[in-house]
């Protein structure tokens, strides 16, 4: 690990001295090492009383910050009991909790903590946030958290950011060039990921609070965005589902290709469309016959289809499919379907049945109704072919399903 520190980064770390002390930002811009060095200096010297480590979840808690810890502090300082839910730092037990829903406040009611530290806090419910700071009643207790931006309206924003005096809250903004370990090239490399002047480049790039508006890809382009497919054949094939009753069923063929060709990795091959509420919804059996005469010869390795389809996924598996619920992170899904566009890792084939996904990407909006609620939404309208591109995109793309998606394609 690079222990090069920007004057502001070291200074981030030397005044976290308030109750309350949030590092906010870009991505890679250092702010979690910050945050995690001004932690661990704090708990070698914290009052005494239970100290508190929350994440989304424990497993993320577990990756992004206990995994780096246990690097910086050495194994002899380190231990991690799963089953009990407590981390051991420098002799002193630490709980270890996930904060992903309403219920989350009622894992750490009672508690009277000396100390937290939060990953991602914008990722909570402002109940937990709530219970939590009332938690922190012992004299000298701390808060030390991270988040990237969000909505301006967020909670997080609103109430703890904008409010920061400096004395009982203090917050650190965060640019990519306080992190000095970073080379030039790696910089313009991460730049890639998003689309640039995108939502997701201003927030998770520039650092910036902005609110959601507008179309969710509007930097979409059919010049760019839209080709004939490759003249050879794919490596893979897979069909990835949106399902609908009432609603439209969606079907897109995804072709996997072996790059370079235009650097794609993916391409959508051609699209089922089928809108039930126009045209009267089908059972599953005959959705089933659809899509098995849809697909004719083109042999698919594995159907990746919307968690909540239980019946349908089921219809699949007897008819000899194999078959992967998709991964459902509806922002984080679109985060990526945007970058493989940016970037050139996935693009749409000018086949005629992909018009009605054409169209999606240009009615696909964020819903204004859910920003005055500091949240990011998108409307629930125009989105079934997009749905499941994201489905496919992002479960493909998920560390944490790349080795079921490999065994599902064979290449394990």
């Amino acid at each position: 690990m690079d222990w090069r520190f920007h004057k502001y980064a070291a200074h981030s770390i030397a005044n976290a001295t308030a109750p309350i002390n949030v590092w906010h930002g870009a991505v890679r811009s250092g702010k979690t090492v910050c945050s995690m060095i001004a932690w661990l200096l704090f708990i070698k010297n914290a009052p005494e009383g239970d100290l508190l480590m929350v994440a989304k979840t424990e497993r993320t808690l577990q990756r992004n910050i206990l995994s780096p810890l246990s690097q910086i502090v050495g194994m002899k300082n380190y231990k991690l009991n799963r089953g009990s839910g407590e981390v051991t730092l420098f002799g002193r037990r630490i709980y270890i909790v996930g904060a992903n829903d309403e219920r989350s406040e009622q894992k750490i009611r009672g508690m009277t903590l000396a100390g937290a530290y939060c990953d991602e806090i914008t990722l909570y419910p402002q109940s937990f946030w709530t219970m939590l700071t009332t938690r922190l009643s012992l004299d000298g207790a701390r808060l030390y958290g991270t988040t990237n931006p969000a909505s301006p309206q967020h909670w997080l924003k609103t109430e703890v950011i904008d409010k920061a005096d400096g004395v009982t809250i203090k917050e650190f903004p965060f640019r990519l060039e306080h992190n000095i370990a970073l080379s030039a090239g790696y910089v313009e490399r991460l730049k890639l990921l998003y689309p640039e002047g995108s939502l997701f480049y201003k927030r998770m790039i520039e650092g910036l609070w902005l609110v959601a508006e507008g179309a969710v890809y509007d930097f979409f382009d059919t010049n760019l965005h839209v080709k004939p497919l490759p003249s050879r054949p794919p490596t893979q094939r897979v069909v990835s589902i949106d399902y609908g009753t009432a609603n439209a069923f969606v079907a897109c063929l995804i072709a996997r290709y072996r790059p370079p060709h235009d650097g794609a990795k993916f391409v959508l091959d051609r699209t089922l469309y089928y809108d039930g509420r126009a045209n009267g919804a089908k059972t599953d059996a005959q959705y089933l016959k659809m899509l098995v005469d849809w697909l004719g010869d083109d042999a698919v390795s594995t159907v990746i289809i919307d968690p909540s389809a239980l019946s349908f996924k089921t219809q699949l598996l007897q008819a000899g499919f194999n078959v992967i619920s998709a991964n459902n992170d509806v922002l984080n899904g679109i985060r990526t379907q945007a970058s493989m566009l940016q970037n050139g890792e996935f693009y749409l084939s000018d086949h005629p049945s992909n018009k009605p996904v054409i169209d999606e990407f240009g009615a696909y909006l964020w819903d204004t109704k859910a920003q005055a609620r500091g949240e990011d939404k998108p409307i629930k309208a125009h989105d079934h072919s997009l749905d499941a591109i994201r489905y496919a995109l992002h479960t493909m793309n998920k560390t944490a399903d790349l080795h079921a998606w490999q065994q599902a394609v064979g290449v394990a």
